[in-house]
């Protein structure tokens, strides 16, 4: 039997994942009810298409 310390845990609280691949996000949101505040790298926000995507622009 496994222990697991998130049963019944309520929000606020910080998911940290330790990104496999590129979809992670996508994946995370698909178990989690709540709503979602990720965070990005800088890089990200500098490439002419994601910078619109990931609603930012300069």
């Amino acid at each position: 039997m496994e222990r697991n310390d998130t049963v019944g845990l309520k929000p606020p609280y910080v998911i940290i994942a330790n990104h496999v691949n590129n979809w992670d996000p996508l994946f995370l949101n698909c178990y989690i009810d709540e709503p979602v505040c990720y965070i990005a790298g800088e890089p990200l926000f500098r490439h002419p298409l994601l910078k619109h995507v990931l609603n930012y622009d300069t």
